[in-house]
């Protein structure tokens, strides 16, 4: 098996988990929140591509994977919390909205960096 079809196994469950998350601040929020967006797809085939230039082991592949899905979720929520906005994939909205895919990757490599500290 190829590094980048190890890469898709474990990147697989961030979709969902980015989904759940979206739907839970939705049903908490959706009657005060505006709509911004954000580009996931860029953002994970970034991580992949990233990966894809390193010699990892499955456990340190699983390792990373779970860094990055971790500080990815608790960026969009904290994001969507502080600004109290509600935030949509780009590919859903067709216009009308402010795309914060920077300030979730910037936050994502801020978060990432700190676990490499621990």
């Amino acid at each position: 098996m190829t590094t980048l079809e190890r890469l898709r196994k474990h990147t697989h469950g961030i979709s969902l988990l980015l989904s759940l998350s979206a739907l839970i601040l939705a049903g908490v929020s959706m009657h005060q929140a505006s709509v911004v967006t954000f580009n996931k797809k860029a953002l994970v085939g970034r991580f992949v591509g990233q990966l894809s230039t390193l010699s990892l082991s499955d456990e340190g592949l699983r390792e990373k994977t779970a860094a990055f899905s971790a500080a990815l979720t608790e960026s969009v929520n904290d994001y969507a919390h502080s600004h109290h906005v509600l935030i949509l994939e780009d590919k859903r909205v067709l216009a009308g909205s402010r795309d914060v895919t920077a300030v979730i990757a910037r936050d994502v490599s801020r978060r990432m960096r700190g676990h490499h500290a621990h």
